[in-house]
């Protein structure tokens, strides 16, 4: 992609965002107040049934919302989300973690073939999968820049055991500032970088006049202090709340439907347990809370309530189990959990105009600071959903 296609592509974007970012900036917790965003796209899916509303949502059949604006919007998606595919073949060899990971490192062995033998920093390196993975295959002498102590030192036993080029540093660059010596480096890679760490790796690379640097953002959810808008192109007078920034993160592809089940399950669990607080005991700030174990949803719903008020409001007297049972299942609530579900699912379609808006404008910022930059597809996005790395290199 040359700069001009990708300023009309950003400029595009832009005007997308401007339009639809209400959307994708409702809080969900205010709806338990009664306080919802009014819609016609809401009101329409409202109709839907539970498997209509899968499929729509799981399965991405986006035509069931029958709306000529919005299958506009959706077609004009496929084309702004469609960058160059990276045309390298899974290689098979020997990696570490999860299916995810595995798939991750097998794409870059071919991704960064051309780079074999160079001298690479990886940022947020954590154990040093990716590390110790490009030093063996790819022998490349790499450097761990790691601000989790913990990690270093699990990195480090780990290399006890391995005969590779890899080097730990116990280091926060948003915190340290200069790191001498470390980045007079061909390469710099940070593998899903998230929240402002993509930001501060740039910050880092171009003081140091880093050769290459390649970048997968990730965790839009956790910027802070307005840490976009770099580019000349941006504009300025955009904010994304955390709700919009949330919905950056999440996947945007097909999912499995037990998956979508046990994402929904947990969604009605929570907002069941803040309606409870709510019209109990007049509680109405929204605060965060983790997903925790996968067995926690595998209960009731009055067990769960027990957990969650022993955690977080053990003053609060636990209410009779039959009591519980006949909120969860009122009509009140049921109607609060579909129009949750439909705000979520409408928010899956679109969140992507965010994470397209971040990434293009990283890459304009780049760009300006003299640099030729592309964006590529690198993984498969149904198995690493932020499957998409800023390639720039110095000119």
């Amino acid at each position: 992609m040359n700069n001009l296609e990708l300023e009309n592509k950003f400029i595009h974007i832009t005007s997308l965002v401007k339009k639809y970012l209400p959307l994708l900036s409702q809080n969900d917790s205010h709806a338990i107040r009664g306080d919802r965003f009014e819609h016609k796209w809401i009101s329409d899916l409202m109709k839907l049934n539970r498997e209509e509303l899968v499929r729509f949502d799981a399965g991405r059949e986006y035509k069931l919302l029958d709306d000529s604006e919005w299958i506009q919007l959706i077609d004009e998606l496929k084309v702004l989300s469609t960058f160059k595919l990276s045309n390298h073949n899974d290689e098979k060899l020997k990696a570490f973690g999860n299916i995810k990971k595995k798939h991750e490192l097998q794409k870059l062995y071919s991704f960064l073939g051309e780079d074999k033998g160079k001298s690479v920093v990886d940022f947020g390196g954590g154990v040093g999968n990716l590390a110790s993975f490009l030093a063996e295959h790819l022998f490349m002498n790499v450097t761990v820049l790691e601000k989790n102590q913990n990690l270093v030192e699990k990195g480090r036993a780990r290399l006890l055991k391995q005969d590779c080029d890899v080097t730990f540093k116990n280091f926060n660059i948003c915190k340290n500032g200069d790191i001498p010596n470390i980045l007079n480096s061909d390469l710099a890679i940070g593998l899903h970088t998230c929240g402002n760490f993509a930001t501060d790796m740039f910050r880092v690379c171009l003081e140091n006049k880093t050769k290459k640097i390649i970048n997968f953002g990730c965790c839009y959810s956790k910027i802070k202090s307005h840490d976009y808008n770099l580019s000349s192109l941006s504009d300025k007078s955009i904010r994304f709340n955390s709700r919009a920034l949330l919905s950056a993160t999440q996947a945007f592809h097909k999912i499995p439907t037990d998956f979508y089940d046990y994402r929904e399950n947990i969604v009605k669990y929570k907002f069941s347990f803040l309606h409870w607080l709510y019209r109990k005991n007049g509680h109405s700030d929204f605060f965060s809370m983790s997903n925790s174990r996968k067995s926690l949803y595998e209960n009731t719903f009055s067990d769960y309530l027990e957990i969650c008020l022993n955690k977080y409001f053990p003053e609060i007297p636990l209410p009779e189990k039959k009591e519980t049972k006949l909120f969860y299942e009122s009509l009140k609530n049921i109607e609060l959990l579909k129009y949750i579900s439909v705000s979520y699912a409408i928010r899956r379609y679109l969140g992507q105009l965010i994470e397209l808006y971040i990434l293009c404008d990283r890459a304009l910022y780049l760009n300006e600071k003299g640099y030729s930059v592309d964006i590529i597809e690198v993984f498969d996005p149904i198995i690493s959903p932020r499957c998409r790395a800023i390639v720039a290199a110095s000119v």
